[in-house]
């Protein structure tokens, strides 16, 4: 849940010290378990205890062509708030998207 100095970059919704910050560096799901709604289900339970734990803000880093993924979290109240082209010992030099929750959408709860 580190908020590293690659967030610091971007430009985000609500001004919030590194300590009030939720955020969800990978999320990955069996192939037998995508299609299921689990990778919804683990967001909405981050965004809920974020929520219970008094975070101010929730964050993610996504790969730029994971357009799978944007779609969910839009859909589940993220928007979309830059791009930077990062390195990762997984992806080597890569784009990344950063979206952040709107602590106003309802959708978490649905």
């Amino acid at each position: 849940m580190y908020q590293g100095e690659d967030y610091h970059a971007i430009e985000w919704s609500q001004q919030v010290p590194d300590g009030k910050v939720a955020v969800i560096h990978i999320l990955a799901v069996h192939p037998d378990r995508q299609g299921s709604g689990i990778d919804s289900e683990i967001v909405r339970e981050v965004i809920r205890l974020a929520r219970k734990n008094g975070i101010k803000a929730v964050r993610l880093d996504a790969l730029a062509s994971n357009t799978p993924a944007h779609r969910m979290y839009k859909r589940l109240g993220f928007e979309y708030r830059g791009k930077q082209h990062l390195y990762a010992e997984n992806t080597g030099w890569t784009d990344f998207y950063f979206f952040e929750f709107r602590q106003n959408h309802q959708s978490v709860d649905n």
